[in-house]
């Protein structure tokens, strides 16, 4: 009696490591190393400055600002922390006069001295982003040099949502857009202890024309990594296909 056999291929997905999968399936959550969550949910935590209104976002809705408009936070500095956040942009143009389209910052005070940031080009090369940290005055660690060398994984295109995260400490600074590293280097420093004000825009023109979502400030280093392609999933609609292929085959070979 021949007998057949039925190989049944079961994908078993790997074990998730302490990465954060971009893009995540859900909303951040606050843990306790969350020190700001603002999900932008026709509403924010912070304090809104001019023209902010709010559209779909990549979780429920975003904020939108104009390059003019900003949202401040009353937080201080982060010996070594993580910014993350969902950003789109309009246009990879402003008013500013600094050739910056700025994300987000932090400040000595109000708008005055900056001690950190993530930004975009509005200049050659366009969508060339940096972002970096003010250790003490005069000294920055930052991704600044690959304005000089770009790297094209680092340049992002105006209409679409991408990832940004910025990361410092222990570790050393690391920069990642939609889950890829994309600048790393050994600084350890951490931020400038002066830093009294946080902000998404600029006032001063040098800020976005576009969205925001789903911002988190975090007391530690996160680690990111762009989430795998979905993998062909076994169904139970198989399993029978399977089930029915070896009883034919026995039932034919009884007879």
């Amino acid at each position: 009696m021949k007998t057949g056999i039925c190989i049944l291929s079961i994908i078993i997905p790997q074990i998730a490591s302490a990465a954060i999968l971009v893009p995540q399936a859900a909303p951040y959550t606050a843990d306790a190393n969350t020190v700001l969550l603002d999900h932008f949910d026709a509403s924010t935590v912070g304090s809104p400055h001019g023209a902010a209104t709010y559209t779909t976002g990549v979780f429920g809705s975003a904020v939108h600002l104009n390059d003019s408009a900003w949202i401040s936070y009353n937080l201080g500095a982060l010996s070594q922390g993580t910014i993350e956040f969902w950003g789109k942009l309009d246009s990879l143009t402003n008013s500013g006069s600094e050739g910056a389209i700025k994300f987000i910052g932090s400040y000595y005070s109000q708008f005055f001295a900056p001690t950190g940031y993530i930004e975009a080009f509005n200049s050659i090369p366009l969508g060339q982003t940096q972002a970096g940290i003010n250790i003490a005055p005069f000294n920055w660690n930052d991704s600044g040099d690959n304005v000089n060398a770009p790297n094209p994984s680092a340049v992002v295109a105006k209409d679409v949502w991408h990832n940004y995260a910025l990361t410092w400490g222990s570790n050393g600074l690391h920069y990642y857009i939609d889950g890829q590293l994309v600048y790393s280097n050994l600084n350890t420093g951490g931020q400038n202890p002066n830093t009294t004000w946080w902000a998404v825009g600029n006032q001063n023109g040098n800020g976005f024309n576009g969205s925001m979502d789903e911002l988190r400030i975090s007391n530690i280093q996160r680690d990111f990594a762009p989430a795998p392609a979905p993998e062909p999933v076994t169904t139970l609609f198989g399993i029978a296909l399977c089930g029915v292929s070896l009883w034919r085959r026995r039932r034919s070979a009884a007879n």
